[in-house]
């Protein structure tokens, strides 16, 4: 991690950070719907999401990543609070996979034992039925821990806004706002114009003329040409993005 941190420099651990998050919280979402539509979710998906010592997840190479940034550094108050949500929404995961796994595994396994071991007089023990009233409190445990982990993903998306204020010349996080924006509008939500708004101030035209210089960079002169246009269209007011266009289209 500390050779990618000298290779890359922050730029670049900014955009892995809001797109790992996205990708991420995007993934925890279709499985919390899931939950909210049929009562279950898929184990699996959670387990490899979150990831183990042996095979991190993204949800722990994000962790991972958070606390290289922000390590020895001083936070402002939106990068502390960032560092602390994405932690803590780790941590909630892992209770969310918990809870997962009793509800697919637990609850399942005493009704068959019951079954097995029932005397057919219709009774049930109390000890039987104090394990029952546990087993069903998975779901319940479950849905708890969803609800808080949505809300941390929700805090984290809002941190985000305020963590990348003015961060207008980060060229590779323009190329992902460019190139992901139905990802990050799946994410943020209404909350997707106050990112832009929050690097770009009222300059929004920027995502797209850094994504052209970032495109120009790699020989992508075509699509670099597109974004220009995206821009112009924005502010047709933007001298700079005119310029380049017009350098674009005369120069072979």
């Amino acid at each position: 991690m500390t050779e990618l941190f000298a290779k890359y420099g922050d730029s670049r651990l900014r955009r892995d950070l809001l797109r790992d998050f996205c990708l991420t919280a995007h993934c925890l979402e279709e499985q919390f719907a899931r939950f909210d539509a049929s009562g279950s979710l898929s184990f699996t998906i959670i387990a490899e999401t979150i990831g183990n010592d042996c095979n991190k997840g993204l949800l722990w190479h994000i962790k991972d990543s958070s606390g290289l940034l922000f390590k020895n550094k001083t936070l402002s108050a939106a990068a502390g609070q960032l560092d602390w949500t994405i932690g803590y929404l780790f941590h909630e995961c892992l209770q969310v996979m918990e809870a997962a796994y009793q509800l697919r595994h637990y609850g399942p396994k005493l009704a068959v034992l019951c079954r097995l071991h029932s005397t057919g007089a219709g009774k049930v023990s109390g000890i039987e039925q104090s394990l029952h009233e546990m087993a069903e409190q998975s779901g319940a445990n479950l849905g708890h821990h969803i609800a808080r982990a949505r809300a941390l993903i929700s805090a984290a998306t809002g941190l985000f806004c305020r963590y990348l204020a003015g961060e207008s010349a980060n060229r590779p996080l323009a190329r992902f706002i460019h190139d992901r924006e139905k990802l990050l509008r799946d994410v943020f939500g209404v909350r997707f114009e106050t990112l832009l708004q929050s690097i770009y101030g009222q300059n929004t035209e920027l995502v797209f003329l850094e994504s052209a210089l970032s495109l120009a960079e790699l020989g992508r002169r075509d699509k670099a040409a597109l974004a220009l246009r995206k821009a112009l269209e924005i502010n047709p007011h933007n001298a700079e993005c005119a310029r380049l266009l017009e350098s674009m289209l005369v120069t072979p």
